[in-house]
């Protein structure tokens, strides 16, 4: 004889599956992003990652996920923080993990589907402020290889980092610099205004993080480098992936509505020295008019 449910059985399955329906229809995929504590591109409040979007900290990364994750209600939210051989081993498994702070080669785009969203400074040359004019040119931009043959001038870099596919195979010649290991971003950049070192290599913004932090003994100047190249794309990059390539899609829509944004706009130029700033100004202006007015650009 089969079974026949009572009337208290059905109500108890019906009370079930009113309760459980919602939740399995309203689940969220989740969304990791990458952070790290890299100021001024990632400031962690308190010295910790964020474990939740209003966490994240007045770092230039930080405000453009911030106006990304807001344009993104239908994902749950997670951080990861990272060092970037973790980050791009994440991607080659297909991790549901994006980040907002990646720049393309031909060998991660095997890996990763990436649409840009912002503009990126090359490399400057980090010197102290007074007596900088002595290092640059009739172009107005100081020469690394000239540097490197001066005997008189003591550089200093930071160990296994790279400073760009422009540079590196110079700094890689038969005349090197010296490399040491570093506890804190900037920290070479101290030792120049300390007078201990003539000239380091590091990013404008990041000179200007230090001195709003009062780390600097003497103002530093950051002077364009003739072999730096120019500035170039920075990207938010998914896993090539189902999940990577619907995640990218909802991303480049919600980087193209921010785009309009004033708040979008001035997330990474704030943290640019000026009169950088005011130079950079109208070609980043230029170049999130294209994204907001623009289709999607999915790469």
């Amino acid at each position: 004889m089969g079974f026949r449910p009572s009337s208290t059985f059905k109500r108890a399955l019906r009370l079930v599956w009113a309760v459980w329906l919602p939740v399995v229809a309203h689940a969220q995929p989740e969304l990791s992003w990458f952070v790290t504590d890299w100021p001024p591109l990632f400031i962690f409040a308190k010295g910790q990652p964020p474990s939740q979007p209003a966490d994240l900290g007045e770092g230039q990364v930080d405000r453009v996920m911030a106006e990304l994750i807001a344009r993104l209600p239908a994902y749950q939210h997670r951080f990861e923080s990272l060092n970037s051989r973790r980050l791009w081993r994440a991607m080659a498994e297909g991790r549901a993990l994006c980040s907002a702070a990646a720049l393309k080669t031909s060998e991660r785009s095997a890996l990763a589907y990436f649409t840009p969203h912002l503009r990126v400074a090359p490399p400057v040359l980090v010197v102290r402020a007074k007596g900088a004019e002595r290092y640059v040119g009739a172009d107005g931009r100081a020469s690394l290889r000239a540097l490197l043959e001066r005997p008189d001038l003591h550089g200093r870099l930071e160990v296994d980092r790279s400073y760009g596919p422009q540079l590196d195979p110079l700094l890689a010649g038969s005349r090197t610099l010296p490399r040491d290991s570093t506890s804190r971003i900037g920290q070479m950049a101290e030792l120049v205004a300390a007078g201990r070192v003539d000239y380091t290599l590091d990013f404008a913004h990041t000179i200007e993080y230090l001195r709003r932090q009062g780390r600097l003994r003497e103002p530093l100047a950051a002077l364009p480098l003739q072999e730096a190249g120019d500035w170039s794309l920075g990207y938010v990059a998914c896993p090539r992936t189902p999940w990577g390539l619907a995640a990218i899609t909802a991303i480049d829509q919600a980087i193209r509505q921010a785009a309009a944004s004033r708040s979008y706009r001035e997330a990474y130029i704030r943290w640019l020295p000026e009169p950088l700033r005011s130079e950079q100004q109208p070609l980043f202006e230029a170049f999130y008019d294209a994204r907001a007015q623009g289709g999607p650009q999915i790469e």
